[in-house]
């Protein structure tokens, strides 16, 4: 009986997995045209209002997350598009600013058709 519980719960697991990897997969290939999209001109120049400079965010930018949990957040400054159609990335700032106390870790939003960095959510300071 055991046996069928856990069975059961790994059958579960699995089907939770694959919807949840088919549903980031989507966000993370909008999110590879995007970073496609930028170049180094755009990383370097439109630091205006960012949160951090494009360099620090460039090695996040794999970490997508689903866009479904962050439907109350702000919007594009610039052309409103709403928080569920941004792309949010989990950021982390370097290892050397982990190392000096001065680490930071949270969500970021960016907007694809503005290419900026809209709203920082800090969930973990070193």
């Amino acid at each position: 009986m055991t046996l069928i519980y856990i069975l059961a719960l790994i059958i579960i697991l699995i089907v939770i997995a694959y919807f949840y990897s088919k549903g980031s997969t989507k966000q993370k290939e909008e999110f590879n045209r995007l970073n496609g999209k930028l170049n180094e001109q755009d990383f370097n120049s439109n630091t205006e209002g960012t949160h951090f400079s494009w360099e620090e965010v460039k090695p996040c930018l794999d970490n997508v997350l689903a866009r479904e949990n962050y439907k109350q957040h702000d919007s594009c400054p610039e052309c409103n598009l709403p928080s569920q159609r941004l792309v949010w990335i989990n950021y982390r700032s370097s290892q050397q600013s982990w190392s000096r106390l001065a680490g930071i870790a949270g969500v970021l939003s960016i907007c694809p058709n503005c290419k900026i960095q809209v709203q920082f959510v800090c969930e973990i300071i070193s």
